[in-house]
């Protein structure tokens, strides 16, 4: 065909006056034709597509290693053997010390995360079934005692355990300090009645008022105790006096009985143990959040506690 119609052009072009020997249509199928032909399909630099099957078998690797280092994670090797090992590792998928190494620390501090998390949940829902078990003041206190603070922590929204656990550690100082708890009578075990307890809840609910009402005895006690050494002061210091004139040692000085303290750094609870070294007090902190933070930050300006 396509040299019929170049031998038709090339006739129409010899004549005086040349005309088209192809009508339009023909010659733009023509040019058309003849740009398709040139066009040759370019050669991708780098295709766009995956190979699928090469994408699952990256991801069956890493999992494979995954598994292979929690395996590790769960084994009880020493550290040296665990050092081979992720080596080991490391040749098996052709990968570096270095990127099995931090994949390796990844996983254990997932795994760290998890069991910690499985422990919180363990002692949430251990909490929970406590919470569920209601406490009543009258199988622990005598009728006299257990029923006004009974009705009191009623009043306040309170649970009668919040109660009992600020009454506890407020009666255990004022036992004797030689007083002793027998625990298990076949065991022949006794502890000292040394009591730590806490309110934890939301702010609102009524923890404070709970505090300072079995708190509120030791205040007065606290009161008539500064009376009496006030009292005592003034007789020791006319025995001072008296002393001297009479060339004779000092009287010992009266020392404060305290029924509870608000600080917790060594100075203030050294000094206390030590001025009534057969008597015992209360630790009294409104705010855990306060104690706690103040922890180990003590120092000599007075800021902080040694707890």
């Amino acid at each position: 065909m396509y040299p019929i119609i170049f031998g038709q052009i090339w006739k129409s072009a010899e004549k005086d006056n040349p005309t088209a020997t192809l009508s339009d249509d023909a010659l733009e199928n023509c040019v058309k034709a003849f740009h398709n032909q040139s066009k040759t399909p370019k050669a991708s630099a780098k295709s766009d597509v995956k190979n699928p099957s090469q994408s699952q078998s990256q991801l069956s690797q890493k999992s494979t290693i995954r598994e292979d280092l929690k395996r590790l994670i769960d084994s009880n090797l020493s550290e040296s053997e665990q050092e081979e090992r992720l080596q080991e590792i490391a040749k098996q998928y052709d990968k570096t010390d270095g990127q099995v190494n931090r994949l390796y620390k990844h996983i254990l501090k997932e795994s760290e995360s998890n069991e910690q998390l499985d422990q919180h949940k363990a002692e949430l829902e251990q909490l929970l079934k406590i919470d569920s078990q209601t406490i009543r003041l009258s199988e622990f206190l005598h009728p006299h005692l257990a029923k006004p603070l009974a009705q009191i922590s009623q009043w306040l929204g309170m649970p009668e355990s919040a109660m009992l656990t600020v009454l506890l550690p407020v009666a255990a100082s004022l036992m004797p300090i030689d007083t002793r708890l027998e625990l298990a009578k076949p065991t022949g075990f006794y502890a000292h009645p040394i009591l730590y307890t806490g309110l934890v809840g939301e702010s609102g609910i009524g923890k404070t008022p709970v505090l300072k009402k079995i708190i509120s005895p030791l205040y007065s006690m606290q009161s008539e105790a500064l009376t009496e050494h006030n009292q005592a002061m003034e007789d020791w210091e006319q025995a001072c006096s008296l002393a001297e004139k009479n060339n004779e040692p000092e009287p010992p000085q009266p020392k404060l009985h305290n029924y509870f303290t608000s600080d917790a750094t060594t100075e203030a609870i050294g000094k206390i143990q030590n001025d009534q070294p057969t008597r015992g007090f209360v630790g009294y902190f409104d705010e855990l959040e306060g104690l706690f933070k103040g922890a180990n930050q003590y120092h000599n300006s007075g800021k902080g506690n040694d707890i």
